[in-house]
């Protein structure tokens, strides 16, 4: 290990204890296996920096990391041709945003400020890329390739270029990615070349030499002055003098660095071990919210399914009961989902159904959604929107998720202003972006709590609002489903009793050929309860599966409800089911032990359901592994669960 040194804001190296001059042997195995290194490659001739990288980008794709390309437009061309040349389907990747290929200048002239690096739009438009693309590929590490550096270095700015190594330095401490940078030799000829390189050696954590003619150097080479580096001539200087010197620089350079050989291996340790703690305990958090999920949904789905069974009895006696009970379940289910949401997109587990979305509808489901907290506070609600006969606006993405995003935001607004009050809603297009604005007259936002407002469990004063509850996920929720979705939200406010204002901006797509709303609502038109079937119910809670059951024959289904997988079992002897609604935790032998049992006994004519309180990723997955058709978390509405029971073809008279 050698000393790393960063730039800081005022320009002053900064030490950081990671990186070493890679040999020959280990170049292979850190081109292949980065994990999280910041690299750098000296270069003489294109030929030897696009087989590098080539090397670099197909490993990465190969082993399912997505890569990101930052490069000029000449080399993108060449790198794109060395994986095809080696089998790799270039556009099929690009077109499902394995690979994201973006240009140097370009990219590089939209966060310089006065031909400097700016930190913060550094970190909106290239932080913004990674973000967007870790998001796609459920948090999967990135791989990445950056020449703007190099073009800095080219355009006489090395300063520039040292202030961007650090910004990518920074970024690579909140966000995981592996990154390769280049640098031509032709940038170092002047007197200063030896201190240059050992500059910009300094701000990576590996250096991968490479001679002009494609062979790799040693770490040897480098310290005994024979390497590349110490082959570029200063000015008036012959080539015997330029190796002499630049030599001498680099050994005294190692030598420095490696007095803090032994620190850094201790720090290397320590940093290993805080890394395998964090990991375990975030693998802890996600058992102990997976764990909670489902102890929540198990009181919550009978508390729901007896309101809905007392609505369809029609006692007019408890109607305003039922409908405070009903409520007051979904405020949880929301705030369990909510919970869970965050930790799924966290970790990149929430998929997205991705369709084009008319605007108009979404903002219409979504005002429905919330109007319930609207009216409960008599505000007045200002929509403001083009004329869908003139304009109207589309988006792609996922219509629920979206949906959340504005209802969240609208119910927010209710619920932040005293009543009566009015919240507004802008809709308009902007450039290719469609951009809504929902404003309120509410208590508004403390400027030191404005920067932090979309973090997670940040919360205002409970002195300005005692009486509102919430877990502060909702907000974060809100900023993470944007950016899903490559879109943006901004929070707005001139202070505490003034009001506040929520801008989320998503790219504009035009609007498709068909209706896609058509053909959804002939399908929900046609949908009627058909014919009985036969339903098996499993759930070792009683209560649950009693309520589940009656609620089924009320609806014409002949049902028979086991608490076990054995007297299921004894069930299907003489009732041979058409569906099966099976809980998964349950005792004797578990919901997925059970499936196989009943799919080994009536094979495919059964349909089974799985009806549970866990709701992660895995659980989908080991569901449809054992066999269900269906995977349902609790509570389930009922409209769901008839639907995959009409799934079912009729019985036969």
């Amino acid at each position: 290990m050698t000393r790393s040194v960063y730039v800081s804001d005022s320009g002053a190296p900064t030490a950081s204890p990671w990186a070493r001059v890679v040999g020959a042997q280990d170049r292979r195995e850190l081109l292949s296996h980065p994990d999280r290194a910041h690299m750098v490659q000296f270069y003489r001739d294109d030929a030897a920096l696009v087989d590098a990288v080539g090397a670099y980008l197909l490993a990465g794709l190969v082993a399912g990391e997505p890569v990101v390309v930052i490069a000029t437009a000449e080399h993108c061309t060449s790198f794109l041709a060395q994986l095809t040349d080696r089998g790799f389907d270039v556009e099929s990747a690009r077109a499902n945003g394995w690979l994201t290929v973006l240009d140097a200048r370009d990219t590089l002239d939209r966060f310089l400020v006065d031909r400097e690096p700016d930190r913060t739009r550094f970190a909106a438009v290239v932080g913004g890329v990674f973000e967007r693309v870790r998001a796609r590929h459920g948090g999967r590490l990135i791989r990445a390739y950056g020449e703007m550096v190099n073009l800095l270095w080219q355009g006489g700015q090395p300063r520039a270029a040292l202030a961007l190594e650090a910004l990518w330095n920074e970024l690579a401490a909140r966000d995981a990615f592996s990154l390769f940078c280049a640098y031509t030799m032709e940038n170092f000829s002047g007197s200063d070349s030896a201190t240059e390189i050992t500059a910009v050696c300094h701000a990576h954590s590996h250096v991968l030499p490479i001679a002009e003619d494609g062979e790799v150097c040693s770490a040897a080479t480098w310290a005994d002055g024979t390497g590349p580096i110490a082959s570029v001539p200063a000015p008036d200087d012959t080539e015997a003098d330029a190796d002499d010197r630049l030599s001498t620089a680099l050994r005294a350079a190692l030598a420095a660095q490696a007095e803090a050989a032994l620190e850094n291996a201790r720090l290397c340790e320590v940093a290993r071990s805080a890394h395998a703690e964090a990991h375990e305990a975030n693998r802890v958090k996600d058992d102990f919210l997976a764990m909670l999920g489902h102890e929540l949904r198990n009181p919550l789905s009978p508390i729901l399914t007896a309101v809905q069974l007392m609505k369809l009895r029609g006692d007019p006696a408890c109607a305003r009961e039922h409908e405070i009970i009903e409520r007051q379940v979904h405020h949880l289910i929301h705030l369990v989902d909510d919970l869970l949401d965050v930790s799924r997109i966290t970790e990149g587990k929430l998929p997205l159904e991705r369709k084009p979305v008319r605007m108009a509808a979404l903002i219409a489901r979504a005002v429905e959604l919330a109007s319930p907290r609207l009216e409960e506070r008599s505000h007045r609600l200002e929509l403001i929107a083009p004329d869908a006969r003139e304009d109207e606006l589309w988006i792609d993405g996922d219509e629920l998720r979206l949906c959340q995003v504005l209802s969240h935001l609208l119910s927010n607004a209710a619920k932040f202003t005293e009543a009566p009050g009015c919240i507004t809603v802008i809709v308009e297009r902007v450039d290719r972006e469609v951009v809504v604005r929902v404003r309120d007259q509410g208590i508004g936002i403390a400027p030191e709590l404005l920067p932090r407002v979309f973090d997670l469990f940040v919360r205002g004063s409970r002195r300005a609002r005692p009486a509102q509850g919430g877990l502060g996920i909702g907000l974060t929720l809100v900023y993470r489903l944007v950016a899903m979705h490559q879109g943006q939200v901004t929070a707005h406010s001139a202070g505490p009793g003034r009001g506040s204002e929520f801008v989320v901006r998503l790219p504009a797509r035009e609007a498709p050929a068909g209706d896609p709303e058509v053909g959804e609502i002939g399908r929900r038109q046609r949908a009627r309860p058909g014919a009985g079937r036969r339903v098996l119910v499993v759930d070792d809670n009683q209560d649950a599966a009693a309520l589940l059951g009656e609620m089924l024959q009320s609806l014409g289904h002949a049902v028979e409800v086991a608490h076990d997988g054995p007297r299921a079992l004894e069930l299907v002897a003489r009732f041979q089911p058409e569906i099966a609604i099976l809980d998964i935790g349950l005792p004797v032998m578990d919901g997925y032990e059970l499936a196989g049992l009943l799919r080994g006994r009536l094979g495919t004519a059964l349909r089974m359901v799985a009806v549970t309180g866990y709701g992660q990723e895995r659980d989908r997955v080991r569901a449809r592994e054992a066999g269900f058709d269906a995977h349902f978390v609790k509570p389930v509405p009922l409209a769901q669960l008839l639907a995959a029971i009409e799934r079912v073809s009729p019985p036969s008279s």
